[in-house]
C-alpha cells in the first residue's frame, strides 16, 4: 500500500511539474510558417498547434533521457499491427537501398 501511494505521489509531482513546465514553454513558443508553405500543410495535417508544441518541448527531456526505451516500446508495439510493420518494413527496404546507392553512387540513370 505505501508503494502505491509514494508513486501516486511522485506522479502528481511529475504531472506539476510537467504543467508548469508547458505553460513556461507555451510562453516562449513560436510558429514560424510561410502562409501555404508545405511546412504548415504538415502542420495542419496534424493538426499541430503552439500549445501541442509547448507539451512536446516539455517532454522533450525526459524522451531524450529514456529514448531507448521508448524506441523499444514504439517498434514493439507496431509489431502487433501488421498493416503498420508492413509501412514500416517497406519504409526501412527503400531507406537501406537509398542509402547504398548513395555509398555506391548508383543512381537511376546508369
Amino acid at each position: 500500500m505505501k508503494t502505491k501511494m509514494i508513486r501516486y505521489f511522485k506522479k502528481e509531482e511529475m504531472k506539476s511539474s510537467l504543467q508548469e513546465q508547458v505553460l513556461h514553454e507555451l510562453n516562449h513558443v513560436v510558429m514560424e510558417r510561410s502562409p501555404g508553405s508545405s511546412l504548415e500543410k504538415q502542420l495542419a495535417m496534424i493538426s499541430m498547434t503552439p500549445e501541442d508544441l509547448a507539451v512536446l518541448r516539455a517532454l522533450q527531456p525526459f524522451v531524450s533521457q529514456h529514448i531507448d526505451q521508448v524506441v523499444t516500446g514504439f517498434y514493439s508495439t507496431i509489431a502487433h499491427v501488421p498493416q503498420l510493420s508492413e509501412i514500416i518494413h517497406g519504409r526501412k527496404q527503400k531507406t537501406e537501398q537509398q542509402r547504398w546507392r548513395k555509398d555506391t553512387g548508383y543512381s537511376k540513370n546508369y
